[in-house]
């Protein structure tokens, strides 16, 4: 059985990593973001 501090514990490391990774993700999306609009432009340029 597993106790209320370890499942707190393992919530309390889901929260974190998932903000870490939520910062480190949101920069990736916003530059693949700048980089599909810049990639549309050069389409219509050409």
């Amino acid at each position: 059985m597993v106790t209320l501090r370890q499942n707190y514990q393992q919530m309390l490391l889901c929260y974190t990593f998932s903000k870490w990774a939520g910062r480190m993700i949101s920069p990736l999306l916003g530059a693949y973001r700048y980089f599909s609009i810049f990639l549309a432009l050069a389409d219509i340029r050409i």
